[in-house]
């Protein structure tokens, strides 16, 4: 596999191989890039991944050590550097800009890390519902965070999530 562990970011390793695994061979969508870490993971095992965020950070990453106040140089040259910016499509903007221009139903898979307030994760959900295939995984990153959990069991209920470390997924109905 891939050596991502060397990209900063959040991921731990049982994450980024989990997800990896889990995109495997599907056309994915990512919601929040940061530096690429997780989209490294992705496209190393991804038949393609489109990868959306506005470089500019958010409340949870400003208050981190690793905050750029622009990340899309830095994010560029890690898929470069990983070797695999030719199988990730990059839409630079706001999940409410971006989103809304995709067709129903055409990801594999959706990974969603964006802002991590519950507003901003209960929009994403959304998204992902409408964006993802019948069948398809819906994957989210920080489930410790209130805010993401509360959301997503407020959306899925009772739904059976699969879980490593901060990482929880679940197949879409």
């Amino acid at each position: 596999m891939l050596d991502w562990s060397r990209y900063p970011g959040w991921l731990s390793l049982d994450e980024g191989e989990a997800l990896a695994n889990l995109c495997q061979g599907q056309v994915v969508l990512e919601l929040g890039s940061f530096l690429g870490r997780s989209t490294i993971c992705i496209a190393a095992k991804a038949k393609h991944l489109h990868s959306v965020d506005w470089h500019k950070g958010d409340a949870g990453t400003k208050a981190d050590a690793l905050h750029r106040a622009d990340t899309l140089a830095e994010f560029r040259a890690n898929l470069q550097g990983a070797g695999v910016a030719d199988k990730v499509t990059l839409h630079i903007g706001r999940f409410e800009e971006i989103l809304p221009l995709f067709r129903e139903a055409i990801f594999g898979a959706i990974f969603v890390d964006g802002d991590h307030g519950k507003e901003s994760v209960e929009f994403d959900i959304a998204q992902a519902r409408r964006l993802v295939c019948p069948k398809g995984l819906l994957i989210f990153h920080d489930w410790w965070r209130l805010p993401v959990r509360e959301a997503i069991v407020q959306a899925f209920g009772g739904s059976t999530l699969e879980r490593i470390g901060s990482l929880v997924w679940l197949r879409h109905a």
